[in-house]
């Protein structure tokens, strides 16, 4: 009779602390990577909508999250 044992630990720890971009930022960061790649599509979110991310108008359509950015 015979007792076999087998255990394994892992320990796992981020190498960075994580970014988060808000709404009115990431937005104003889309654009300007739009306009940079494409000048003659103009930019993706208008103004208004910007706007209105910054004012917590309607949260249900312009939600203001917390967006994760991996930025170097």
């Amino acid at each position: 009779m015979g007792i076999s044992v087998r255990a394994d630990v892992n320990l796992a720890m981020p190498t960075r602390k994580i970014e988060f971009l808000d709404g009115v930022s990431y937005m104003r960061l889309y654009n300007e990577a739009q306009i940079t790649r494409n000048p003659t599509l103009g930019a993706y979110y208008d103004e208004q909508k910007i706007q209105a991310t910054m004012r917590g108008e309607y949260p249900m359509i312009y939600p203001n999250v917390k967006w994760y950015c991996n930025l170097p």
